[in-house]
C-alpha cells in the first residue's frame, strides 16, 4: 500500500523519538546537587577483606565480603576468574514497581536478584582488585544476571583495578550516590551498557575502557544538576566497538576528558528525554578527547556486537536507527561545549547538532514538556583531521552538521587540516561564537531542511527506518549479527560463541601473588575546565527559541520526504 502524504508528514514529524539505544529504564529517581565530594582514593579503611580463590583468603566470593563488610571497608579481590555462584542462582522475584523496576528497599531486601554483586545503601566500601593489571582480576556475570556490579545509594564508592564481562543488561552500574570513583576498570560485552551510572553526584570515572556494549559503553545518565561545578568526570577513558562510545540522556554538567571513542558505531551521543530527571540535557564539556573512526557497522551480519535497539523497537513508529559514521551527536541538549577535540575518519559526520527530539519528543512524551530547539551549544577550536603520526588517517565525510534550529549556536576556529583549511558544514552558514561588534554569536539561524530530513530519515516504523522507504543516503541498516556471533549476547540455541577473549588468570592470594597492585593510589587528574565563557548562553531550559519555525521545518522536512520518494511498502 502507499504511505498517505499526510499521515506521513504527522507520524514523520511525531516520530522523531529518542533512539532505543539512547536511554534506560529504572526507578523513579531524583537526582538534586548533592552536599558530599569525590571521594578520597587514600582513605584509611575501617577494615579489610581478602577475596581469593586460593583457599587463603576468608572469602571466596566478592558477594560474601560485601555482605560481611561495615561502611568504610576495602575489600581486597587477589586475581582470579570470579564467577560468583551463589549470586548467580539467587531467585528473582518480580519487580515491585508499576514500571517493572526495583524499588530500593526490595533491592536491599534481595541484592543478587537482579544482581550479580550487589553493595546496596553501604557507604564508603572499595572493591580492588590487587593484581599487576585489571585484567588479573575476571569477574564475568555469563549473562545469568541483569547486572554486574551494582552500588545503589552507595555513597562514596571506590571500584579500581579489575575486569568485568557478560551482563545480561548492565556491566557495572552506579546509582542515586554521592561521591563515587571507577578507576582501571576493564568492562566488556554486556548486552546494554558496559558502564552505567545514573542520577549521581560527585563521580569520577578515570583510566577505564569500555568495549562491545549494545548501547552506549559509558553511560552517566540523568546527572545532577550543579550549576558552576562538574557533576560527574570522565577522564583518560577509552571506548571502542561499542553501538555507541557513549550514551548520555541528561548528562547534565559532565565533564570528558582527553579519552579516545573510536570503531564505535556512533561516538558519542547525548540527548534530552523526559523520563530522566533534570531535563532537558544541558553544560555537558568535551575537551581534548579523540573522536576518530567511528565506522563499526553493528548491522552487518557478520559483526559481533548487537544493538539492544532491536530489543526494544515496536510496531508502527517506534525508536531510531543509530546513525553509522558519527563521530559526535547531540541529539537534543543547551549550552554544551565542544572544544579543543580531534575528530576525524568518521564517514557521515564529524559532529551533528540536532534538534528534532527536542521539538517533538518532549510534547508527545509522558510526562510531557514543552518544544525547545538546541540552544547555546559552542564549537570551538577543534582539529577536525588526525593528528601527526596517525597512519592512514582520513577525513570526516562532513565536518559539522546542523539543522540551523535553535539561538546562540556557535562555531570558531575549527579547522580541518594543518594549513588552517575552514571545517566542511551541510549548513550555508555557521555563525561565528565572537563578531566584530560584540563577544558572542549573531542571533540568526539559518534552517537546514536537508538536515531535517536526515533526522526524520533515522526514524523507525514497522522495525525499519524511514531513511530505506524513502530513498534516503546514507542509510546503513540490517540484521545485525548472526547466529552466535554476537559477543554481548548469551548463546543461541545449538551454537556456542567464541568466549576466547576472556581473560583466565592464575588465581593466588595475599601470601602466594608475585605481584599486586599498590595500597596507595594517586589520580592525576585536572580539576579545573579550561574553555571561555566569551559566547552568550540560554537558560537550559531553552526558553526564547523560536521553536514554531523549527517545528514548521520538520513538517516541511516529512513532506518533502513523501514528495520526492513515494514508493509501495
Amino acid at each position: 500500500m502507499r504511505l498517505r502524504p499526510l499521515f506521513a508528514v504527522a507520524l514523520a514529524a511525531a516520530m522523531l523519538t529518542p533512539p532505543a539505544a539512547m536511554a534506560h529504564q529504572e526507578r523513579p529517581t531524583s537526582s538534586p546537587a548533592r552536599p558530599g565530594h569525590v571521594p578520597d582514593p587514600n582513605r584509611t579503611p575501617t577494615q579489610v577483606l581478602d577475596v581469593c580463590k586460593t583457599g587463603e583468603c576468608s572469602y571466596e566470593h566478592i558477594q560474601a565480603a560485601v555482605n560481611a563488610a561495615h561502611d568504610g571497608a576495602l575489600i581486597r579481590i587477589w586475581p582470579g576468574v570470579y564467577k560468583e555462584e551463589p549470586s548467580r542462582v539467587a531467585p528473582e522475584p518480580p519487580p515491585d514497581q508499576p514500571t517493572g523496576t526495583y524499588s530500593f528497599e526490595q533491592q536491599l531486601t534481595y541484592p543478587n536478584a537482579i544482581n550479580l554483586i550487589a553493595i546496596i545503601g553501604k557507604k564508603n566500601i572499595t572493591l580492588r582488585g590487587m593484581g599487576a593489571t585489571n585484567k588479573a582480576v575476571v569477574i564475568d556475570a555469563g549473562f545469568k544476571k541483569h547486572v554486574g556490579i551494582r552500588g545503589d545509594r552507595s555513597d562514596g564508592l571506590i571500584l579500581e583495578n579489575f575486569s568485568f564481562f557478560h551482563a545480561f543488561d548492565h556491566g557495572v552500574y552506579v546509582l542515586d550516590s554521592d561521591g563515587y570513583i571507577i578507576d582501571n576498570v576493564y568492562s566488556a560485552y554486556s548486552q546494554e551498557y558496559p558502564f552505567l551510572t545514573f542520577a549521581d553526584d560527585h563521580g569520577l570515572m578515570i583510566n577505564c575502557e569500555a568495549v562491545g556494549g549494545g548501547d552506549g559503553g559509558i553511560y552517566p545518565g540523568g546527572s545532577a544538576d550543579t550549576p558552576g561545578r562538574v557533576s560527574q568526570e570522565i577522564s583518560h577513558c577509552t571506548s571502542h566497538h561499542n553501538v555507541l562510545g557513549y550514551s548520555g540522556t541528561q548528562g547534565d554538567h559532565v565533564w570528558v576528558h582527553d579519552s579516545l571513542f573510536y570503531d564505535n558505531t556512533t561516538g558519542l551521543v547525548s540527548d534530552s528525554e523526559t523520563d530522566h530527571p533534570n531535563y532537558p540535557e544541558n553544560n555537558l564539556t568535551l575537551e581534548r578527547n579523540k573522536f576518530f573512526d567511528n565506522n563499526f557497522n553493528t548491522y552487518d551480519a557478520n559483526a559481533d556486537v548487537a544493538p539492544v535497539e532491536f530489543d526494544e523497537a515496536g510496531t508502527g513508529f517506534s525508536g531510531n536507527i543509530i546513525p553509522v559514521g558519527t563521530g559526535v551527536f547531540l541529539a537534543s541538549g543547551n549550552n554544551n561545549l565542544v572544544q579543543n577535540n580531534d575528530v576525524w575518519g568518521n564517514s557521515r559526520y564529524g559532529v551533528w547538532l540536532a534538534s528534532g527530539e527536542g521539538l517533538v519528543v518532549g510534547p508527545t512524551s509522558d510526562p510531557a514538556a514543552p518544544p525547545f530547539a538546541s540552544s547555546g551549544n559552542r564549537f570551538v577550536g577543534n582539529r577536525m583531521y588526525a593528528p601527526a603520526g596517525v597512519a592512514n588517517g582520513t577525513l570526516n565525510g562532513t565536518d559539522f552538521a546542523w539543522d540551523g534550529m535553535g539561538q546562540n549556536n556557535c562555531w570558531q576556529d575549527n579547522v580541518r587540516s594543518t594549513s588552517g583549511e575552514a571545517a566542511t558544514s551541510d549548513n550555508i552558514m555557521l555563525p561565528p561564537c565572537e563578531t566584530p561588534v560584540a563577544a558572542a554569536p549573531p542571533p540568526v539561524w539559518v534552517p537546514n531542511p536537508t538536515n531535517a530530513l536526515a533526522q526524520v530519515g533515522i526514524a523507525k516504523y514497522n522495525g525499519a527506518p524511514l531513511c530505506q522507504s524513502l530513498g534516503l543516503e546514507p542509510c546503513v541498516f540490517g540484521p545485525g549479527p548472526g547466529p552466535c556471533k554476537a559477543k554481548n549476547r548469551p548463546d543461541d540455541p545449538g551454537c556456542t560463541t567464541d568466549r576466547s577473549y576472556v581473560p583466565n588468570p592464575t588465581p593466588c592470594g595475599p601470601s602466594t601473588c608475585p605481584h599486586t597492585a599498590s595500597s596507595t593510589r594517586v589520580l592525576h587528574v585536572k580539576t579545573t575546565r579550561t574553555f571561555s565563557e566569551k559566547a552568550s548562553a540560554l537558560p537550559a531550559t531553552g526558553v526564547g527559541t523560536p521553536v514554531v519555525p523549527a517545528l514548521v521545518l520538520l513538517v516541511a522536512a516529512g513532506a518533502t520526504a513523501v514528495v520526492i520518494r513515494r514508493r509501495s511498502i
